[in-house]
Order: structure tokens, then sequence, then C-alpha cells
């Protein structure tokens, strides 16, 4: 009798364990198949797998849901229906992202395709522009056709600019609408379908082809306020979008690099601007043979200038005052309150080349160079009011020596 109840009893040991040992592989058959479903989130690139996932996570409810109970306990704190509702919002946020992400890459590539056009077209009048400089003839055929050429080039570059800005935004818009918690994999989506491999290219061409233009045509004054407007839209962009997107596209040891080269184009993009300026405002001084030195720059620009009078004044005191005064007169009349005053002054003003303070020094020594030559003039009007003193007085007395002489032989 014994023997027969140790029997039973071990019978039930035996049920009970292979009944626990069933249990433990239905929890860890589910717990696999789950994470699996997670990584294929995770890895999901289009809307199409993400509709496949969501058959497996029904499919999955579906299987086990017999076993509820059983998983209520062993997923804690989630349960069973807990846990699946989990992967369907992570499944929701996923197929969001993947549909912005596609829609972007559709735009982008379409803006792409239309900044490869211009940069097509620019490639193919810069070498139009080359054949024609090269040419040397300066009939006006030549000339007209050239400036036009330059026109529709400059009108590409404008252009572009307005396409990149487009993709800038767009792609700054929505990366910023996606999660922080951004996974590596959707990242590297996001990176891959906006453009990696034109983006920064595009924009060192953009500045190349500008600074390329400042060498095109000679351009007047009021080309160069709105060149410099250009140039520091273009570097407020930049700065605010340059880090963001080498964090995008770019691996961390090609960042630092990346970002040092476009800012150093753009610095020398300002600068050529600005030396352009400079050269203009010297030929004007050279027009008139006034040589005051190389500058590039308000400070060097107010020194050179007041060194230059200085000594001019120096040379009114022992000079020929004549041709010293005309020295005076073109720099004064000719350019200063000429031509540079005209045209040039408030380009160096506005953009902050040259201050006004610099502005107000170099005219107050240019006031005090003039009264070297209003007291010359005082001088002379002072000789001249003497020596008619002189001959009315000499003629008086002729006049009145020859009444006397008249009236003795009288």
């Amino acid at each position: 009798m014994k023997k027969i109840f140790s029997l039973v009893v071990l019978f039930f040991l035996i049920s009970n364990f292979i009944i626990a040992q069933s249990d433990a592989q239905i929890v860890q058959d589910y717990k696999t198949k789950y994470k699996s479903i997670q990584n294929s989130i995770e890895s999901a690139t289009s809307t199409e797998e993400c509709s496949m996932i969501a058959e497996e996570i029904s499919m999955l409810q579906s299987k086990y849901a017999d076993h509820k109970e059983l998983l209520d306990g062993s997923l804690y704190p989630d349960d069973f229906n807990s846990s699946i509702q989990k992967l369907r919002n992570a499944l929701s946020v996923k197929k969001s992202d993947v549909t912005q992400i596609t829609v972007l890459y559709e735009e982008v590539s379409k803006l792409t395709i239309l900044v490869n056009q211009l940069n097509d077209e620019n490639k193919q009048l810069l070498s139009e522009i080359k054949v024609l400089r090269l040419q040397g003839e300066q009939d006006k055929i030549t000339i007209d056709s050239l400036n036009t050429l330059v026109k529709r080039y400059w009108a590409n570059i404008q252009k572009r600019d307005e396409l990149i800005f487009e993709m800038v935004d767009s792609v700054l818009i929505d990366y910023n609408n996606l999660p922080t918690a951004m996974d590596t994999e959707t990242r590297l989506q996001f990176s891959n379908k906006t453009d990696k491999k034109n983006l920064f290219p595009n924009i060192r061409k953009s500045i190349d082809e500008k600074r390329n233009y400042l060498q095109m045509i000679n351009l007047q004054p009021t080309d160069y306020g709105k060149l410099v407007e250009d140039q520091k839209n273009f570097e407020e962009m930049w700065s605010s979008s340059g880090p963001k997107f080498a964090d995008i596209y770019l691996d961390k040891k090609d960042r630092t690099k990346e970002i040092e080269e476009i800012d150093q184009l753009v610095s020398q993009w300002r600068a050529d601007i600005y030396a352009s300026v400079w050269e203009k405002v010297d030929k004007i001084f050279e027009k008139y043979k006034i040589r005051l030195g190389k500058f590039d720059n308000g400070n060097d620009f107010e020194k050179l200038t007041l060194d230059f009078i200085e000594r001019e004044i120096e040379k009114t005191k022992k000079g020929d005052i004549d041709e010293l005064e005309k020295v005076y007169t073109a720099f004064a009349d000719s350019v200063w309150y000429g031509e540079l005053e005209a045209d040039w002054l408030s380009v160096l003003l506005q953009n902050d080349m040259l201050s006004n303070v610099q502005r107000d020094n170099i005219e107050t020594k240019l006031a005090e160079w003039g009264e070297n030559f209003e007291a010359s003039e005082t001088d002379y009007t002072l000789y001249i009011i003497i020596g008619m003193g002189v001959i009315i007085i000499a003629l008086l007395i002729f006049i009145i020596i020859g009444k006397k002489k008249k009236v003795e032989t009288q």
C-alpha cells in the first residue's frame, strides 16, 4: 500500500514539474518573440515594414491569449495586455517617424534635382564666361554677352541658395520634431534619406561661386550693399544650422574639421567683399594721383589718411603753396567730398568698415589742412589791397604834383 502511495506522489511531482517546465517555456518563447518584434520596430525603414510588424503583433496576441493568466504573473510590472499595447505604441511612433522621413526624402530629392540642374548650368556659364574673357575683345557685342552671362550666373546662384535654404529649413524642422531619444538606427535613416552626400559640397560650391562672382564684373556701390547683406544672411544660416547638420550627417571625428573649414570659407568670402570695396576706394585716390599706401580695413585707412594729410600740412610751411593747394583740392573736393562721399562712404559706414568716429577724425584733419590755404588766400588778398593802395597813392601824388607844376608855369 505504501509503495502504491509513493508511486502516486512521484507521479504528481513529475507531472507538476513537467507542467512548470511547460509554463516556463511558454513565458520564455513569448519573451523571445516579443524581443524580436521590438528589434524589428527599431530597424523598420518603411511603412510597408511597419504594416508587416503590425500583423506580427496581432499574431503574437492571438497565439498567447490562452496563456494570459500565466503571462500576467510572469511579466511584472507589465501584464499580457499592457505588453502588447507597448508594442503597438512603439510601432505607432516608429511609423510616424518613418512617414515623416519618407516625405522629407521626397521633398529633399526634388530640391536636390533642382540644385544639381543649377550647378550644371552654372558650370556651363562659367566656361562660356572664361572663353569670352580670353578673347580679349572689348566690342559692344562681346561686353553685352559677357554681362548677360554674368547676370544669369548670379541669378542661378541666388536661386540655388533659396533651394539650399529651403532644404535646410525642411531638414531642421523635421529633425527637431523627431524624438530626442531617437535610436541610432532612426538617426542613420534620417541622415541617409536627407541628401547626406550633397549638402556640404553644395554649401562649399555656393560660397566658391559667390567669391568668383566678385572678380567677374565691375560692381557698383549699390551692388556691394546687397552682396554684404547676402553674405551676412548666409553666415547666419550656417552659424545656426551648420553644427546641427554636422551632428546629423557626419561622423564625430569629421565634424570639427568640416565645420572649421566651412567657417574659414565664410570668413574668406566676407574678407573678399571688404577687400574689393577697399580696392575701389584706393582706385579713386589713385585716379587723382594720391598715394596713401596699402589698406584693407578701417583702422589702416584712417591711419594712412591722417598720416598723408599731416605730411601735406608740413609741406605748406616750406613748399610751393600753389602746387600744394592743387593736391588739397583734389583730395578734398574731388575725392573725399566728391566721389567717395557720393558713392562709397555710405557703403563703408553702413557695413561697419569705417566708423563715424574715424570719418570725423579724417574730416577734422582735412579741415585743418584746408585752413593753411585759407590763410595764404588772406595773405594774397592783403598784398593785393596794399599794392592797389600804393598805386592809388602814387597816382594821387602824381596828379597833385602835376597840378602844382601847371600853377607854377602860369
